[in-house]
Order: C-alpha cells, then sequence, then structure tokens
C-alpha cells in the first residue's frame, strides 16, 4: 500500500465506460488539459486501492473546461474506482480490511460528484441515458445524480432506479399541464435548452406512421377509455381495463415526426392520466382479477412468458405491457420473473434432496451418513433451502399466480418437508453415536475456527445453527465460535496416560480443593475471562434483541392487506390502539392518524432509518384499516415492559440504551421512557413507539435536562446517564462512548442523498398538514430566505426539515462527542478517532 515516498506524481491506466458516440469529439487526448500522466500496465498490476485511489483524486482535481473534458473526466474516474473495487477484493484475500477499503472507494467517489455544479451532474447524468435530469433534487441541498452518477455503487439498485423514475414521473406530469416545485413543462424545456423531448417519436418494433388526425383520434380514443374505465362496474372493468392499456399504447407508439415535441408531450400526459386512473385499483382485493384478461392474452399471444406471467405481481405484469414503461424498469421487471422462477427451481431441486436425508412419513430419523462432507452438504442444503422458502414467502401470495402451477407445487412440496426445529432435533438426535472428531471436521468446514478443539456440544450445536441460518442462526454461530475460541484446548481422551488417568480419578485431598467462595468469585474487572463474558453477554443480547424482530415486508405488501379484528389487549399509551390479526396470522397493532397521514408517515419512515442504523426496531407501516389512516406494527410475542431500576441493566442493556439514544437523537425522538422499551422473551432490548419522531425538530437539544415529556416518564437514556455520575448502575456497569459506534458510522454510511429520499415523504406530508415541527422550519426558512414567515411554501419548509435531517445525521459524530465530553463521561474521545 502506498508509493513508499518514491512517487511524486503518480496515475494509472483505465479505459474510459462512456460511449464514445456520447461524448461527442472528445478522446483521450483530451485529459492531458487535465495534468493526467499514464504509466504502463505493470505499474497499475502492481498498485494497491490506495494507490489507484490517489489516482483518482489527481483525476479529480483536474477542472474541465468543456462538457467533453467532463466526460472524458468523469469516464477515466468512474474507471479509476472500479479498478480500486477489485483491488479491494483481491487485497481481502490476502487479510487486508475489504470494509474499510469500500468505505474509503465510496467516499472518494462521492467526494468528486459532490463537487460538481449541478449544470455538471445534469450534463453527465444526461450523457448517460438519465432522461429529464433537471427535475430531480429540486429540494436538496445535494442533488440525488451525485448519488446516481456515483461509480461505487451498482447500477441497478432500486435507489439509483428510483431517482430516475422519479423524473420520469415529474415530467409526465408536467406534461399533463400540471406544474412541480413551481416548474412548467415550458420552463423545463427552457432548462434542457431544447425543443424536442429526448426519445419523444418511437421509431423501433410495434411503431406505427400516423398522421397528425390519427394521433388525435387515438389521443381521444383513449380519454373515452378512461372514462369506461373509471365508471366501469366490477363485472365490466377487467374488460375495461385491457381496453385502456390497449389504447393508451396505441397513443404511445404512434411515431410522426410532424409533430415534433407535441407528439411527446402528448404521450407523457397519457401515461401520466392512465397511472392516475389505476393508481391503487392493482393494490385492491380484486386487483389479479382486474389484470387478469389482460395477462392471460398477453401470455397466449407470447408477449409475456410462462414466468412473468405466473410469478409476477399484476402491477409488475401492468409494467411489462404498458409501452410507456422506462426500458429499465422493463428490464428489472424481466430479471425479477427470471429471479423467481429460478428460485422455485432450486427449492424444488433442494426439497428432494431434504426428503431423501430426512423424509417426513415412513422414516424414523435421519438418512445421513457419518461422514463430514455429507454432513456439510445436509446442513448447506437445509439452510439454502429455508433461505429460499423465506425469500419466496415474500412475494409468493401477491404473484398474479398465487395457489397455481409452480407455486402451488412449491406450497405443496413446503408441506412436505421437515420444519427446521423438526431437522435440528433429528439432527441433535442423530449425531450421538457420530464420533466427535467427525463434527468437528464438519463444523470446521462450514466456518468454525479452531473446531478441533471444540467439544460435542458446540461442534453440534454449530452444525444446527448453520441449518437454522436464515433465522438468525448466524449470531448463534458467533456466540459458539466465541466459546470455542476461549475455551482451553482439552487433550484427546486416547492421549491421557493411563497413569494420569487413575490420578485424575482419584479424589482430591481437602486441602488442595479451592474455595467455595473461589468458585462462585466473579471475574476481576478487565480480566481475560471478565472480557470473555462480557463478548458472550454481548452476543447473547444482540440476538435476543434482533431475533426478536419479525420479518420486514414491503409497504406495498401491508397495504393490499385484509386486516381481522384480534383480541382486546391493554397497550397503554396516549393515542388509542387496536389490535388486529394480519393475513399471515400474526397480531398488529394499529394506531389511527389525527393529522391526516403525517404522523403514520414520520413512524414508518423512522423505522427505516433505524433499521437502516442496524438498531433493533419493529417495522412499522402506513396502513388504512376501514375508513381510518394510521400506521400498524407487529406485536412482540412474550416481550415485558423494561425495568426503570438502572440497577438491574447489564453492561449490554446500557451499551444498547447509548446506541438507540444515537438513533433517537437523530430522529428527533423524546418519548423514550421506560415504557417504550421492551424486554424481549430472550431478554434483549427494543424500543418502540416512535410516534414522535421528527416532532420537536428545530428546537431540541442533545442534552439531559432537555425532555419536553417530563410529565410523562424519564427518558432512559437520562436515567442512565445520571445514574453512572452518581455510580448508581449495577456494579462494573458504565457508560461507554465506544458503544456508540456502530450506529453513528451505521448513519455515515447512508448517502446523504438516499437519506432525503427516505424522510421525503414526511417533510412534505408534515410541511403541508402543519407538523408540530413545520412552525420552526418555516421561521428557519424565513430568516434564510429573509423573506416574510408567510412567504415561505410548504415546499421550501420540507427542504429545511431535510436539510436538518441530514444535516444531523453529518454531525452525529462530533455532537456525541461533545455530549459525552459535557456530561463528564471518561472515553468521549474515541468518537472522533474511532
Amino acid at each position: 500500500m502506498g508509493s513508499d515516498g518514491k512517487a511524486a506524481h503518480q496515475t494509472y491506466v483505465v479505459s474510459p465506460t462512456l460511449d464514445e458516440s456520447a461524448v461527442g469529439t472528445a478522446d483521450l487526448l483530451d485529459v492531458a488539459a487535465l495534468d493526467i500522466t499514464v504509466p504502463d500496465d505493470g505499474e497499475v498490476a502492481s498498485a494497491g486501492v490506495q494507490d489507484i485511489l490517489a489516482a483518482a483524486k489527481e483525476i479529480a482535481a483536474g477542472e474541465p473546461a468543456t462538457d467533453e473534458d467532463l466526460a472524458a473526466q468523469y469516464a477515466l474516474f468512474a474507471a479509476a474506482i472500479h479498478a480500486a473495487q477489485e483491488h479491494a477484493a483481491a487485497e481481502e484475500a490476502a487479510g487486508a480490511n475489504l470494509d474499510q477499503a469500500q468505505a474509503d472507494i465510496k467516499a472518494v467517489a462521492a467526494d468528486y460528484l459532490n463537487g460538481l455544479t449541478d449544470a455538471q451532474l445534469q450534463t453527465l447524468a444526461a450523457l448517460h441515458g438519465f432522461e429529464h435530469p433537471a427535475l430531480v433534487g429540486l429540494n436538496s441541498t445535494t442533488s440525488p445524480l451525485a448519488y446516481w452518477l456515483n461509480p461505487a455503487y451498482p447500477d441497478d439498485l432500486p435507489s439509483k432506479m428510483a431517482i430516475a423514475a422519479k423524473a420520469q414521473e415529474r415530467y409526465a406530469e408536467l406534461a399533463a399541464g400540471g406544474t412541480v416545485a413551481g416548474m412548467t413543462l415550458a420552463d423545463l424545456q427552457a432548462l434542457e435548452a431544447t425543443s424536442a423531448a429526448p426519445g419523444a417519436t418511437p421509431t423501433g418494433a410495434g411503431s406505427w406512421s400516423a398522421t397528425p388526425e390519427q394521433v388525435d383520434a387515438a389521443r381521444a380514443a383513449l380519454t373515452d377509455a378512461v372514462a369506461t374505465f373509471t365508471s366501469a362496474d366490477e363485472d365490466t372493468a377487467p374488460t375495461a381495463f385491457a381496453a385502456m392499456i390497449d389504447a393508451e399504447n396505441r397513443l404511445a407508439t404512434a411515431a410522426c415526426p410532424e409533430m415534433g415535441e407535441h407528439l411527446a408531450i402528448a404521450q407523457a400526459a397519457a401515461s401520466h392520466h392512465v397511472s392516475q386512473a389505476i393508481d391503487g385499483a392493482l393494490t385492491s382485493a380484486n386487483g389479479s382479477d382486474l389484470a387478469g384478461p389482460l395477462v392471460a392474452q398477453a401470455h397466449a399471444d407470447g408477449r409475456l412468458t410462462d414466468a412473468e406471467a405466473t410469478v409476477l405481481e399484476p402491477a409488475q405484469q401492468l409494467a411489462l405491457l404498458r409501452v410507456s414503461t422506462s426500458a429499465e424498469l422493463q428490464a428489472t421487471t424481466h430479471e425479477a420473473a427470471t429471479h423467481r422462477a429460478g428460485q422455485l427451481a432450486e427449492a424444488q431441486q433442494l426439497h428432494a434432496k431434504i426428503n431423501k436425508y430426512a423424509p417426513l412419513k415412513g422414516a424414523d430419523g435421519l438418512y445421513l451418513g457419518a461422514d463430514p462432507g455429507e454432513i456439510v452438504d445436509f446442513a448447506q442444503a437445509a439452510n439454502r433451502m429455508y433461505v429460499l422458502n423465506e425469500d419466496i414467502a415474500s412475494w409468493k401470495d401477491h404473484a398474479h399466480g398465487a395457489g397455481k402451477g409452480l407455486l402451488a407445487t412449491h406450497t405443496a412440496e413446503t408441506a412436505a418437508t421437515a420444519s427446521a426445529s423438526t431437522l435440528t432435533s433429528e439432527f441433535t438426535e442423530w449425531q450421538k453415536s457420530v464420533p466427535v472428531e467427525t463434527l468437528q471436521a464438519a463444523a470446521g468446514e462450514l466456518g468454525l475456527q479452531h473446531a478441533e478443539t471444540a467439544s460435542r456440544m458446540h461442534a453440534r450445536s454449530y452444525i444446527t445453527a448453520h441449518i437454522a441460518e436464515y433465522a438468525g442462526g448466524d449470531l448463534a454461530k458467533d456466540l459458539i465460535q466465541a466459546k470455542v475460541a476461549f475455551a482451553p484446548a482439552s487433550p484427546s481422551p486416547t492421549a491421557t496416560p493411563p497413569a494420569a488417568a487413575a490420578a485424575s480419578a482419584a479424589p482430591l485431598p481437602p486441602s488442595s480443593l479451592p474455595a467455595a467462595s473461589a468458585l462462585s468469585a466473579p471475574p476481576s474487572p478487565g480480566s481475560f475471562k471478565a472480557k470473555q463474558q462480557a463478548l458472550v453477554e454481548a452476543l447473547k443480547h444482540h440476538q435476543a434483541s434482533h431475533g426478536a424482530i419479525p420479518a420486514r415486508h414491503p409497504d406495498a405488501d401491508v397495504a393490499g392487506w385484509v386486516w381481522t379484528p384480534g383480541p382486546h389487549l391493554a397497550l397503554g399509551g396516549a393515542h388509542s390502539k387496536t389490535v388486529y390479526t394480519a393475513p399471515d396470522g400474526g397480531q398488529w397493532m394499529f394506531k389511527p392518524d389525527s393529522t391526516g397521514g403525517a404522523r403514520a408517515a414520520a413512524e414508518a419512515e423512522a423505522s427505516q432509518v433505524l433499521h437502516a442504523a442496524g438498531l433493533p426496531t419493529v417495522p412499522v407501516h402506513r396502513a388504512t384499516i376501514g375508513s381510518r389512516a394510521g400506521a400498524v406494527q407487529p406485536l412482540l410475542p412474550g416481550a415485558t415492559t423494561f425495568s426503570a431500576n438502572p440497577k438491574s441493566w447489564s453492561q449490554a442493556d446500557v451499551d444498547a440504551i447509548v446506541r438507540t439514544h444515537v438513533g433517537s437523537w437523530a430522529i428527533g425522538d423524546h418519548d423514550g421512557k421506560p415504557d417504550n422499551y421492551l424486554r424481549t422473551a430472550g431478554g434483549g432490548l427494543v424500543p418502540v413507539d416512535r410516534g414522535q419522531a421528527f416532532k420537536f425538530f428545530g428546537q431540541d437539544r442533545l442534552a439531559t435536562d432537555y425532555h419536553p415529556n417530563a410529565a410523562f416518564g424519564d427518558l432512559v437514556s437520562s436515567q442512565a446517564y445520571r445514574a453512572a455520575k452518581k455510580n448508581t448502575l449495577a456494579a462494573g456497569v458504565r457508560i461507554r462512548p465506544e458503544a456508540a459506534l456502530p450506529t453513528i458510522k451505521a448513519f455515515e454510511a447512508i448517502p446523504d442523498s438516499q437519506y432525503r429520499a427516505m424522510l421525503h415523504r414526511t417533510a412534505h406530508e408534515g410541511a403541508a398538514r402543519g407538523a408540530y415541527w413545520a412552525g420552526p422550519m418555516r421561521e428557519r426558512a424565513a430568516a434564510r430566505l429573509k423573506v416574510p414567515a408567510a412567504a415561505v411554501t410548504p415546499g421550501q419548509v420540507a427542504a429545511e426539515f431535510l436539510d436538518e435531517a441530514v444535516g444531523r445525521k453529518q454531525r452525529l459524530r462530533a455532537d456525541f462527542a461533545d455530549f459525552f465530553a459535557a456530561e463528564g463521561i471518561p472515553g468521549a474521545h474515541v468518537l472522533r478517532h474511532g
């Protein structure tokens, strides 16, 4: 790594990724103006990640004079970033820290792109196929295009595609006569300095030559089709729906050069009106029936494959059948169908394999050979099968062909295959007669380090944890690994000399036995044994916290669920709550939202943010039950209220409280009283009730004396810090500032543009509906813009909110270092350097 001070100016050969036709007259000679030198291939081969990043920084330091220079600079920079990622993977095999290398690579890429102007970002985005780049980043200080163009992240990320989709959606709205952030279609055309929208006239397969009169007729036919669909009853809706899509496609494939940009505008407007007409229709109870005839005809015509007609949701199928769908989304949807069909085929093979090892009927135990390789094959096949089953379950019931064909077969196969608990129980019984060396060898192949020293129990437990890894066994494996690593090596039974064996069997004289107090005495603080116990307890606590959280469902799936009344439970809190039973049989809590959806949006998006930051978080979703809008979240079976007595808290509890405090401050939640912490059945800790997320944004402080809800109970975090000052925590338990680092780093790793996107709905709905924080944000915006508060628009209020959220995320490390230092808690400096 590094150049050992031997090279003062060094860069590396990289190939541009930009198509030459997209750069115009630019070629590699243009980079001479950027002061870039090029060594031979040997220097590239011997370069390390930091060397290549140094070259990338040199490339980024150039100041391109023209768009062509900018395109060439970006192409070279992107290739350097990709080369650094390849070298990082190679260096990982040699023991290097891949996570740190990837973080460095992403930081260098973000610095370059965030340093470009909006105009430069829009130019690059347009050259790389992004349509209407001026329509994104309207309410952001950091343009989402910087993230979309970032070569350190894959191009097919859903978050990148969402940015492009938002631009298309806004263009369609403009084309339909609407405005976006005060911008009209004419304003956009002036910004783009073009008289014709890109890609306006279809000329490929399926297009037809139309006169202006024919285009007008197609527009009129579509208007009639939309009106017919919106007024159709349940019996005629499917036919009217198919006719509307056909009419939209007829207009979308028209080619009329005489109309120029007017045709593109008409087509975009049609897409917008049709999207509005079907908005919500496919998420209704009869969504599959509505799209059924159209899908069946498309399948019969060969426009949808067997997989696309079966394993996709109706909305995905519709995306494939609408010509107005972007090529990027079309490709992604095709890939989703192929991937799902592949999952079903692989699951079928694995079910057959496991049924040979452990048939449910007519069998007694496992048909498994006492061979390490066969044990490993059995464990890996079971692990993969359960992972696949869980993935398939997340989409199967919402697919158009639910209960039919391959999906019905998979359901039957799953029912006819042993569960994870059955397999682990059968393996536990079977292994009793197997030599421990065989189990150790199998566990070693599955990843257990120092497996040769593992006891039978640890080797067996590691294998069964691998079988059920999809359900949290990975954490169990970490715990077993810690126990094996710390356990003293045991001599082989066959290596014990007979004399030693006889001596060990003889009773020891009383004077040689340790005192009873010595056997039960806790390890001394800071000792190896104390650190061992702390590690094991932390792993247990982590597993008990995260393992209690139900799987997160897609928002669109939850929005389409049909709820049935559940049992009456006393759930406490200031807001009314009702329990409902979800389609999966689980009990969920529903909190109505009297703010028109703003509070539910805030709580739902807060749960997504905290989940992304790695904190144990109950998933919250927006939902409408009956006529009431609100938020729903699953209940945690067996959970109890957290003790309000700091003396009862373990070190793992206090570390979790510190991490939770970081997340709570990031989302502005100051309602973390003991009632809002749950002790899971396994002893973990899960905060709940984030209904006050962001409420006090703009007026809150990171301080133990700030508590806007003091009348309802003290904050757990403040209790912990005060108890530490008074030395009234349990013996040996302390506040560890370093416990905050994982959460702070997780927040720092979320790109600013992605963070804004995560909180977009909270910002705009809260601003429009006058959320509690809207007043302070309005005052801030007025002061910044130097206008009266009454003149600040809801969009500007939302932008101020997002600026505050991103700024708070960026300052977490410094803010908590200052906070711990002000509280007199030792070790605050680790946050600045950790």
